[in-house]
């Protein structure tokens, strides 16, 4: 069984500090895996990511984390690029999708919704940008990559990064009148969100700095949770076969736990 997985921050396989649920996968499941995830990613990097990928690898099933109002932004100007670069933004990196991840060089993708830093972007978000436009392409983005996968005849499941607010979906003829084309019975629950509230206490172990800037992944315990508690028995139900070691994993992310709770309380003596 092949399967595909992209998302943001939480399901980025390349992540180095601690494994994310898209790195265990293939620990968890007899399959074939590719995660095409990136960090900071909102749906548009995801939705074009996934499209590129399924194309040459040809999953059976792919797996989507979508968010919620992140923006992206294709650069295709090497001069704004540079002021990327230059800048002191947490975001000051492009996401490449035939390369597959972050590249310090060359245009692509501008994954900066929280971060208002270049002058451009700090403009945008102030006097242009709304909640409404921003979710109104949060879901054409998923509607595309639901109907590019009945197209491929590929199995597709998602989750959310948070916990959708039905009200504000229903609250909006325009909204709604997207949030209508979603295949609902394509979600799988619980929300990483749900699987963060398990582990409030260990919420400072979600955060790495380096060289200067801070950024946020959730921590191992919750990693394992999404695995263990949202992705595994909807796979289950497919038929991909799991293998044996599952408890190795587990045992794992705790021992990765400890020792980031460790070195947080000997930082804090």
């Amino acid at each position: 069984m092949k399967i595909l997985t992209g998302g943001s921050g939480p399901s980025d396989a390349k992540w180095k500090y601690w494994p994310t649920w898209t790195k265990m996968l293939p620990f968890y499941f007899n399959c074939k895996h590719k995660d095409v995830s990136g960090p900071a990613a909102g749906n548009l990097f995801i939705t074009r990511s996934l499209i590129y990928h399924l194309q040459k690898f040809k999953p059976n099933i792919i797996i989507a984390q979508w968010n919620f109002d992140r923006y992206d932004l294709y650069v295709g100007q090497q001069k704004f690029v540079d002021e990327i670069y230059q800048s002191k933004s947490n975001r000051n990196f492009i996401l490449d999708i035939p390369a597959g991840g972050k590249t310090t060089y060359g245009t692509g993708y501008w994954c900066s919704s929280k971060d208002n830093i270049v002058a451009w972007k700090k403009y945008y978000v102030e006097n242009i940008q709304s909640k409404k436009g921003t979710i109104l392409d949060d879901l054409q983005n998923m509607i595309t990559l639901q109907n590019v996968c009945e197209r491929h005849k590929i199995i597709y499941k998602f989750f959310m990064h948070g916990i959708i607010d039905q009200n504000f979906l229903k609250s909006d003829i325009e909204i709604k009148s997207l949030y209508d084309e979603i295949n609902c019975n394509n979600l799988i629950e619980p929300s990483r969100e749900e699987s963060k509230k398990k582990y409030i206490g260990y919420e400072e172990f979600n955060y790495i700095e380096e060289k200067g800037k801070i950024t946020h992944v959730p921590n191992p315990l919750v990693q394992f949770d999404i695995l263990q508690n949202t992705v595994a028995p909807v796979l289950q139900i497919l038929g991909v076969k799991q293998k044996n070691n599952i408890e190795r994993l587990k045992k794992y992310c705790e021992q990765k736990q400890k020792s980031l709770t460790d070195s947080y309380k000997n930082k804090n003596v």
